[in-house]
């Protein structure tokens, strides 16, 4: 796995020798997610997965949106993660269970799409397998994906708030695209799926994004962001912080738009308070 040392070098490389600490200051830990094709009754009450089957409490009522339930997307055991630096950011114990749309209608950019997603922190042990309710569609029903943990390091996108405030010229900025090309060819390998750290953004920038929509701002279209509100609410767009990014893992027959990714994103304060029941989520593909 890649380490400062390596992406140290890699900004000499791209040319970007004289600001290379301000964008060292920028990278951030992650935790992969490999996945391999397993079945459920391999799988221990509990145990983190991507797809499959949850394990939930007997009186949890699965979440639903516009009369249908939400399809499951992964579970993520949080005493399996202590030996990783960007855990220290979650809660130490309990399970987040990760929930999005079933029919993908939900791309994130409508203020309307607030209850087409869900991530919920069950805090117990007392959780029973449950299967798929009725009215699923056979196509959101995932198969599971068994995992192991890597920490690795993440390199902020290239339009986000960290390299923003950088003011890089254009040929800096240009340096910065090839570095993030040559950090995904050789560093990353083909994991595409990872909690915390920053985003591998396919479009714009999803801090922005969150910041105007989750106050009342439809970004589905250009005026979004030359809404008269807007400039207020720019100056929240540093505090999201990425919490899941899930690929369109082929193992579990997830496919999101034209291979692309749903990203759970979380506001920094209340990553650190353990609250998710503000978590924002929004698809992006080529």
């Amino acid at each position: 796995m890649s380490s400062l040392a390596r992406v140290s070098e890699l900004l000499k490389t791209c040319g970007l020798a004289n600001v290379s600490n301000a964008i060292l200051e920028s990278v951030r830990p992650c935790i992969l997610l490999d996945t391999s094709s397993t079945q459920m009754d391999a799988m221990a009450i509990g145990q983190s997965r991507i797809g499959g089957i949850p394990d939930l409490p007997a009186d949890f009522e699965w979440p639903s949106y516009k009369n249908e339930p939400l399809s499951f997307i992964a579970q993520v055991n949080l005493s399996e993660l202590g030996p990783y630096e960007a855990a220290k950011e979650l809660p130490d114990s309990g399970n987040l269970a990760f929930f999005y749309d079933s029919q993908q209608y939900v791309w994130g950019f409508d203020p309307n799409d607030a209850l087409g997603f869900r991530v919920i922190h069950f805090k117990g042990d007392d959780l029973e397998r449950r299967d798929f309710p009725n009215g699923l569609p056979e196509q959101s029903r995932f198969k599971p994906l068994e995992l192991k943990f890597a920490q690795d390091l993440s390199l902020a996108p290239w339009d986000s708030c960290s390299i923003n405030r950088l003011n890089l010229s254009d040929r800096q900025s240009d340096d910065y695209v090839e570095l993030l090309e040559k950090f995904e060819a050789t560093e990353r390998g083909s994991i595409q799926s990872f909690l915390l750290g920053h985003p591998d953004q396919i479009q714009g920038n999803m801090q922005l994004e969150c910041a105007l929509v989750t106050n009342g701002i439809n970004c589905g279209a250009s005026p979004g962001y030359s809404d008269p509100r807007a400039e207020t609410f720019k100056k929240e767009a540093d505090s999201w912080r990425l919490l899941l990014q899930v690929f369109s893992e082929d193992g579990a027959g997830m496919m999101w738009g034209d291979l692309g990714c749903l990203y759970f994103w979380i506001r920094e304060d209340d990553l650190k308070a353990g609250n998710f029941d503000r978590v924002w989520t929004i698809l992006q593909c080529g």
